[in-house]
């Protein structure tokens, strides 16, 4: 698994260093504790409460931007799962990259990684998106082709192929310095053997609600409610939540 994230460390790097960069830059290191609901750890036995480390940069660029963040999951296996064994650590990588400004179509590309001693899934997303103003709102929406590769020890299957398609819808918006933002994907029309390999069935969804509140110039904290149908790397539903602390290097 490190080789693995070292060469996704590396492709994000090497991204962020082939683009036309622009100024205002934002790097943040993040400590947090993230957990579920009761129903949701009842129908996914894999899940915990755990704490988490992340790592983020967000990149504005001449008519895109860059956002890439690096979060691992239990470190150090610091807690137990519920069947009180000791709760297996997670590497999850995120990179989006689409157009920012208002009124702007564009390319859009993102990927979601989760590594993992039993599972390696990689999400690629490439397609189109526009963004709007409504009012005080930012509003991003898109669709787009969704390719998937990994493996699974659960199912003993390997997948690496298409599947379906996927539409996106973000929302941003902002009062005086705190910000709250509404991020919502699907995934439509997926290859059965790719959700037999990772247990998810039919449709998958996740909405995810954030807030971000200044403490002081470069602490922030910030807060997060997860629902998910199926979707990353979770297959039954289910709703997380996620608080946190991070600094603006």
């Amino acid at each position: 698994m490190t080789k693995i994230i070292s060469s996704m460390l590396i492709l994000m790097s090497s991204l962020c260093l082939s683009l036309p960069l622009m100024a205002s830059t934002d790097t943040r290191a993040e400590i947090g504790y993230m957990g579920f609901e009761s129903h949701t750890l009842e129908r996914n036995p894999g899940a915990f409460d755990q704490p988490y480390l992340l790592l983020s940069h967000q990149q504005p660029l001449a008519n895109q931007s860059l956002f890439t963040s690096v979060k691992l999951e239990n470190p150090g296996r610091l807690v137990q799962d519920q069947q009180h064994h000791s709760g297996r650590q997670a590497a999850k990588l995120f990179g989006r990259y689409q157009p920012q400004a208002t009124g702007q179509r564009g390319l859009w590309l993102q990927g979601f990684s989760m590594l993992s001693e039993n599972i390696v899934e990689n999400n690629l997303f490439m397609g189109l998106k526009q963004g709007n103003r409504i009012g005080t709102v930012d509003m991003k929406f898109g669709a787009g082709a969704h390719y998937s590769f990994g493996r699974s020890e659960f199912s003993k299957q390997d997948y690496a192929a298409w599947s379906g398609m996927v539409t996106t819808v973000q929302l941003n918006w902002r009062y005086a310095k705190s910000n709250l933002s509404l991020d919502w994907i699907g995934h439509y029309f997926r290859d059965d053997k790719h959700m037999d390999t990772f247990g998810y069935h039919g449709h998958g969804q996740q909405l995810t609600l954030a807030a971000n509140q200044p403490l002081s110039e470069n602490w922030q904290f910030q807060s997060k409610l997860t629902g998910y149908k199926s979707l990353g790397a979770n297959p039954n539903d289910g709703l997380e939540y996620a608080v946190g602390i991070n600094y603006r290097f």
